[in-house]
């Protein structure tokens, strides 16, 4: 025998039994705010990527609106070599042209962003 009477005995499984569900609210509570800081850590993911995929749509659309005003409103003087004005032309268009893929990918990319977000 230990030496403790059956009141103290008793009292320690009462206590066992007691310190287990505490111990198993303490673990639920733990991996709750585990899962809250992960959730929180995606959030936060999600929000710097979507805000520099907005930032490039913002510089495209930009780029874009430059290069249309520039091959638009540009008057080429009669004496101008063809192979210039051409070249010119050929990467005003081109310019335009991956500023405009660039603002709809970056769009695309913001959009379904938070489309796949939302569904997990």
């Amino acid at each position: 025998r230990t030496g403790r009477s059956a009141v103290q005995v008793h009292q320690g499984r009462r206590c066992r039994g007691r310190c287990r569900g505490m111990l198993q609210a303490d673990k639920q509570v733990l991996l709750a705010s585990v899962k809250r800081n992960a959730l929180e850590l995606r959030q936060k993911e999600l929000d710097f990527n979507v805000e520099r995929f907005t930032n490039l749509a913002t510089q495209a659309s930009v780029i874009a609106g430059f290069s249309f005003e520039s091959l638009v409103e540009l008057e080429v003087p009669e004496d101008t070599h063809w192979l210039l004005s051409s070249t010119y032309f050929v990467f005003g268009s081109a310019a335009m042209a991956m500023s405009l893929y660039c603002l709809v990918v970056s769009s695309f990319a913001c959009v379904f962003g938070h489309r796949l977000a939302l569904q997990g």
